[in-house]
């Protein structure tokens, strides 16, 4: 004779919850029957929801008389609700595929889970990342402290020596990156593209490339000192930067592509639209059209402020094997797609 499986107590809270997400109210008659359970275990259900705070109820006079008790989610606890069942159904699915694997399967998912946790961590974290590569300054208490650690200390410098450093709270030595530059090799006045940042191919030879490459770029390494310190410039940076962009290899193949070199563009173009690149780049960590998105932003870009645009994107195509006649109709649906585009963007209000 098979066995009848009885709900379990958290079987019938997350119908219970499903339910009243569907309908918004319902009698304990209903949300009982909804929850396909014994008596006693939908009781201990409901009550357990009610103490957490997921479900509420309030009374209204039945029409044959008395008083019963209505259910329904709070406003406040709904998206928190949402989630639990999202979480709940993520996990069904899921152990429904996994009891079906094989060992050579297991191991596949097992590497993909990795890759998605890492994912998932750098994009629970990019709204602080994007406000540090805004931010033109670091910490002061920090960046002190980290440099006592490396031997520079108050006898050596204050913070009167130093620039591009103000009192934001919240941030340990740990928090950010200090480099030395010797000052032979840091000619203020021709790598300095604005009032804090640095040209990164002076600092490929003291930053520790295995743990920057691919997008040193990326980094927004600030001067530290407008004049040198016991014969070095110092420089810094938010370390959360590393930590996040460089071991999720979620960049490394946009950022090994040379987008200057492929598009032909000159050093003034290239410095205007490197930050916009960068910014694209955060956003769209890990997606696989962001090459493709980081391509529709040059191209856009050529056509609103080159007239040769046309000429310029048939060339690359030449330059990399199409015929004449591909090449002349790649770069025309190139221009008529960032015209279109460029329009568009002016009718929106």
């Amino acid at each position: 004779m098979a066995l009848i499986r009885m709900g379990t107590i958290e079987d019938a809270k997350f119908k219970i919850l499903a339910f009243l997400i569907e309908v918004k109210e319902a009698n304990a008659k209903q949300l009982e029957k909804k929850a396909g359970c014994a008596n006693k275990t939908f009781l201990k259900a409901r009550q357990q929801l009610e103490q957490q705070g997921l479900v509420q109820k309030r009374y209204q006079n039945r029409k044959e008389g008395g008083l019963e008790a209505i259910y329904s989610i709070p406003q406040e606890k709904l998206q928190t609700v949402k989630l639990m069942l999202e979480r709940e159904a993520l996990k069904k699915n899921c152990s429904r595929q996994i009891d079906n694997l094989g060992p050579d399967d297991i191991e596949f998912y097992k590497q993909k889970l990795n890759e998605l946790e890492k994912e998932l961590k750098w994009y629970k974290q990019l709204p602080r990342l994007i406000d540090l590569t805004l931010i033109e300054c670091l910490p002061a208490k920090a960046i002190l402290e980290k440099l006592e650690q490396k031997g520079l200390g108050t006898k050596d410098l204050d913070s009167n020596m130093l620039i591009n450093i103000y009192d934001i709270p919240d941030f340990r030595p740990e928090d950010v990156e200090v480099f030395l530059i010797p000052a032979s090799e840091l000619n203020t006045t021709e790598t300095i593209t604005d009032p804090s940042r640095i040209s990164h191919s002076i600092l490929e030879k003291y930053v520790p490339i295995e743990k920057h490459d691919p997008i040193i770029n990326m980094i927004p390494w600030i001067l530290l000192t407008p004049k040198p310190v016991k014969n070095y410039y110092i420089v810094g940076a938010y370390k959360i930067f590393s930590e996040n962009l460089f071991d999720s290899n979620l960049f490394h193949r946009s950022w090994h592509v040379d987008w200057k070199g492929y598009y032909e563009l000159p050093e003034k173009d290239w410095n205007v639209i490197k930050p916009k690149i960068r910014e694209i780049v955060i956003k769209n960590a890990g997606r696989k059209d962001l090459d493709d998105k980081i391509s529709t932003y040059i191209i856009n870009y050529l056509v609103n402020t080159k007239g040769d645009a046309f000429q310029r994107l048939k060339k690359i195509q030449l330059k990399y094997g199409a015929s004449e006649k591909l090449a002349e109709e790649i770069a025309r649906k190139s221009v008529e797609e960032a015209k279109k585009a460029a329009e568009n963007e002016q009718k929106t209000p």
